[in-house]
């Protein structure tokens, strides 16, 4: 997605400041709105800077923009040289020294990675430094896309699906204080304000990968690969779900190689949910994360998931895949729409906001495992989790992920049969989390 947004901004550099001119009322309340929040002479960082327009109106006494785009980047030295320009992805900020202020206009829907671009900008963060967030509406989308389609906004380019609500998340998450929120209804322009928290204290967590596969020999060997090295001790427990292929011998191969692994195989194919049953069984280290043979989840990013129970701040993490925009083939448009369908679902279901429900990446405690979180569904594994750490009212946090094709092999999803079974599951989880309760007998 970063080269997409790249490419997308130094198309329309030329036009930007006509696109502007034609928003003219809503720039002008935009820096409005900012000089509101920032005064004059403070040391101010703007990450998606476009022309430089925004922070030079702002008079810092140190100004600093970073734009992805170079065309961007080479228009705003012309315009205002009194600011520095630099270009870098926010994602892995190029910029040394601490300011008072850095804001971020229209740009947090345009990130690849809102997660990584919070986290890095700690460095840039004085203990009073506020952060200062605006993004356009949902309500007001349709409208907007009709405006662009009449040539009277700029284009929006590529873009994620970060609500103002998963956004505030993400920063408590990684230790940010929300000092302001203005999320009206019939407000164009949402406002977000954080600062700093102290960072929570981590404690050193032994954890177990564990990595259910069935046919997946062009995958096993490069994911046990990928997996990085997590906790004060680890392992990896690769399940062999009683593949028809090689698996298990390239499984088998690594462990000798990796003295991480461990290989657990048995026949015939008894299905995901066993295979991960299996795997937790076999599971010796305080925390287990469970993470698919096909790579569509990056192994690199297990580390978001010890986190949060490393420091308190989560009993049960799951991943969501349905925030970034995915990579082109990893999921169809009728796979997205019953993923996102029965996550609201599943929402309404566990009492809190869950953005994706099939997301194969979990972690928690291994000692939930068999009493709190009991798995007995042969398919997904998923809800068994979901349930019991809703009913064992375990505190859930869902981290962003990045959703891949998978490298090798065919997808075991099956639609309209496994679709049938997401519909069972939520009747089943209706029977167990609504009518159980109110009867109760939970």
């Amino acid at each position: 997605m970063t080269n997409d947004i790249r490419t997308h901004f130094d198309d329309i550099a030329q036009r930007y400041d006509y696109y502007k001119s034609r928003q003219r009322f809503y720039y002008k309340n935009l820096k409005a709105l900012y000089a509101s929040i920032v005064p004059p002479g403070k040391r101010v960082l703007e990450l998606g800077c476009g022309t430089g327009d925004l922070v030079a109106s702002l008079r810092p006494s140190v100004g600093v923009g970073v734009d992805i785009s170079p065309k961007m980047v080479a228009y705003a030295r012309k315009k205002h040289p009194e600011i520095k320009f630099v270009v870098s992805p926010a994602e892995d900020l190029n910029v040394e020294g601490k300011f008072d202020y850095i804001i971020m206009a229209d740009l947090v829907e345009h990130l690849s990675d809102v997660y990584a671009t919070l986290q890095g900008l700690r460095k840039n963060c004085t203990p009073q430094t506020k952060i200062v967030i605006t993004s356009i509406n949902p309500f007001w989308t349709i409208p907007l896309h009709v405006m662009e389609r009449l040539n009277m906004k700029m284009p929006e380019g590529p873009h994620n699906w970060i609500a103002h609500e998963d956004l505030a998340r993400m920063l408590r998450l990684l230790d940010y204080t929300i000092v302001k929120r203005r999320l009206s209804i019939y407000t164009l322009v949402q406002t977000l304000v954080a600062q700093p928290a102290a960072l929570a204290k981590s404690k050193g967590l032994s954890v177990s990968v564990v990595i259910p596969a069935y046919n997946e020999e062009g995958n096993i060997a490069e994911c046990i690969k990928r997996v990085p090295n997590v906790g004060k001790d680890m392992e990896i427990v690769v399940v062999d779900d009683g593949s028809k292929d090689r698996t298990a011998e390239r499984a088998n191969n690594a462990a000798k190689h990796d003295k991480r692994v461990r290989v657990v195989s048995y026949a015939p194919n008894r299905g995901k949910g066993m295979a991960v049953k299996a795997g937790l069984d076999a599971a010796t280290k305080e925390v287990v994360v469970v993470l698919d043979a096909d790579m569509a989840v990056p192994p690199e990013e297990l580390p978001r998931f010890i986190e949060p129970l490393a420091q308190g701040k989560a009993e049960f993490v799951n991943g969501t895949r349905l925030l970034y925009p995915f990579e082109s083939g990893a999921m169809t448009d009728l796979h997205m729409i019953g993923n996102k369908a029965f996550a609201r679902v599943f929402s309404w279901l566990l009492g809190s906001r869950v953005t994706d429900t099939l997301c194969g990446t979990k972690a928690y405690f291994r000692k939930a495992h068999g009493t709190k979180i009991k798995l007995v569904s042969r398919s997904w594994p998923d809800f068994d989790m979901l349930f019991g750490a809703s009913r064992s009212n375990m505190r859930i946090v869902e981290v962003p992920v990045h959703y891949m094709k998978r490298v090798a092999g065919e997808s075991k999803m099956k639609t309209w049969q496994h679709g049938f079974k997401l519909g069972m599951m939520c009747i089943r989880g209706f029977w167990e989390l609504k009518i159980k309760k109110r009867l109760g007998r939970a």
